[in-house]
């Protein structure tokens, strides 16, 4: 059999494994921003796509998909789980083609190993969900492509697969900042690894790629920023300077600790009991020492013994180094992925290098049947905790479906909503798109007549709110399920005041009061989230 025909049954046994394990979470594409994403496409058409459909970035290669996705099969689920599940797929089989060039015959199981514990690991969920993070896939298949084309550049020269990686960083800028380190990934990869799979000297080949790809990214990278001041008026949107450039070295320490013991001990499918031992500040920072103190006496021994000089030294440096590459953008951003669903996103492209690197130790320091133990282990678990965390996105998906559906309200009558579930055990629900969610099933615009008082995390599709009516004008709102609270505009929850009400939460965010301080002049009705149906607490009139 042909290698084309061995690697495209590959793909499909991959496409197939990530298709039925999905398979549950049919209604998780539209749940959040996606909704969002939607509406301002169902409204501006294809010309929204040249200012990125009012995304506080430039991703005019995921708005172009989004669109032609949306035009094709709506809100139907079908269309939407087999585009993502192809390109997960793909980003599977593409790792797999880049470790087989990497390692040495004989250690294809490696490779094979690596890109299916990538397939099939429980934190990509919410890429492949979720139909927000498509440039999560995207951005990534982009960086692989361009690392295959990089090493067919080297291996003939042929000034086609330089052009093919510019388009391929062109494209990668356009879905996310994460592309920023691209250059610094590529170079390392001509550094450490394209010398000994070409045969060329290192200082030739690094030569090249300063000259003929790396100075060219800088410019492309230059372009952007220029691009974004001149769509945006800042140099840095997306979160802003303020957050992208926040270098505290305490918090990108702490983070990359989080995302090692997410990825490599299941931190967050702990027990509780076990999670709360470590979650204790002594620990979190012992812990903190012992690991610098284990990599600094581990750093010595690779210069010592000269193992950056082998084989197998720059295999291990080379992954390493790009899977802190890829995190190092999102350090500082959201660390909820330790507990919750929620931002694992950020995770996705780093983990294309901790599954390898994790493979790689396996199979250098176990014998044949240790190491085969621990492949059937470390998959075993994967596939239980993915099937686990599908439910969560399924369950997600079910709610926000059913609420949308069942609105007892016109466009036109207002309502005052008490507990807009925000997420389902941290699967997003409608943190944000649920006016544009609303528009999108009933066609029409609910955006000035649906006001969310307090979102909450829910736990089943039950009922979880306690509502009473103290008086005329207040409202008493509790959760009766220990682990609940209230959140407001999906950060957490203050007391606030509007013009015609005020909110007082207490000091655990589990109960709030809504006090009526001005009847609203048109009838306004304050709905209930009744579980995955609604039910309608009053009705104000002015």
């Amino acid at each position: 059999m042909s290698k084309a025909k061995k690697l495209f049954l590959l793909f499909i046994f991959y496409f197939l494994v990530v298709f039925v394990f999905y398979f549950p979470a049919q209604n998780a594409k539209f749940v959040n921003d996606t909704f969002y994403y939607l509406y301002e496409i169902e409204t501006t058409g294809w010309k929204g796509i040249l200012w990125s459909y009012h995304m506080i970035f430039l991703w005019y290669l995921p708005s172009l998909a989004y669109c032609i996705l949306y035009k094709l099969f709506g809100l139907h689920w079908l269309g939407w789980h087999i585009v993502f599940c192809v390109i997960h797929s793909m980003n599977a089989l593409l790792l797999f083609i880049l470790l087989n060039s990497i390692f040495s015959r004989g250690i294809v199981q490696v490779s094979l190993l690596a890109s299916f514990l990538f397939l099939m690991s429980p934190f990509q969920t919410e890429v492949v969900a979720w139909g927000a993070a498509l440039h999560y896939l995207l951005i990534l298949l982009f960086l692989l492509s361009g690392f295959l084309v990089l090493l067919k550049y080297f291996e003939t020269l042929k000034i086609k697969y330089l052009v093919y990686y510019h388009l391929l960083f062109a494209c990668s800028l356009s879905c996310f900042e994460q592309a920023f380190f691209y250059p610094f990934a590529y170079g390392l990869f001509v550094l450490l690894i394209v010398p000994a799979v070409v045969n060329t000297r290192r200082m030739d080949a690094l030569r090249i790629f300063l000259w003929r790809f790396f100075s060219l990214n800088i410019l492309f990278i230059a372009a952007y920023f220029f691009l974004t001041k001149l769509v945006f008026g800042e140099w840095i949107a997306h979160y802003g300077a303020t957050k992208h450039i926040n270098i505290s070295l305490k918090l990108l320490y702490s983070c990359f600790l989080n995302y090692n013991w997410k990825f490599l001990f299941f931190y967050r499918y702990l027990p509780f009991a076990s999670r709360q031992f470590f979650e204790r500040a002594a620990i979190t920072n012992i812990a903190g020492i012992v690991f610098a103190i284990l990599f600094f006496l581990m750093s010595c021994v690779f210069l010592k013994k000269k193992y950056y000089a082998t084989s197998t030294g720059k295999i291990l440096l080379f992954l390493f180094l790009c899977y802190f590459l890829m995190l190092l953008p999102v350090l500082n951003l959201d660390q909820s992925f330790v507990f919750e669903i929620q931002s694992d996103r950020y995770g996705y492209i780093a983990s294309a290098f901790f599954y390898p690197l994790l493979a790689f130790i396996a199979y250098k320091i176990f014998n044949r049947s240790l190491y085969v133990l621990f492949a059937t282990g470390e998959i075993i678990i994967c596939a239980t905790l993915l099937i686990n965390s599908v439910h969560l996105w399924h369950r997600s998906g079910d709610v926000g479906f059913s609420l949308l559906k069942s609105y007892p309200l016109r466009s036109s009558q207002k309502a005052y909503i008490l507990n807009l579930p925000d997420n389902y055990k941290g699967a997003y629900v409608f943190r944000n798109g649920f006016s544009e969610g609303l528009g999108l099933f009933h066609h029409n615009n609910y955006r000035t007549s649906v006001t969310p008082i307090a979102m909450v995390n829910i736990y089943t599709k039950q009922n979880e709110t306690d509502t009473r009516k103290i008086n005329d004008s207040t409202y008493c709102v509790r959760s009766t399920e220990i682990g609940k609270w209230y959140y407001f505009s999906g950060h957490g929850s203050c007391d606030y005041k509007k013009e015609n009400y005020t909110v007082d939460f207490d000091e655990w965010n589990t109960t709030y009061t809504l006090t009526i301080t001005k009847k609203p002049e048109d009838t306004t009705y304050v709905l209930q989230c009744y579980g995955d149906q609604w039910k309608i607490i009053d009705t104000l009139s002015h």
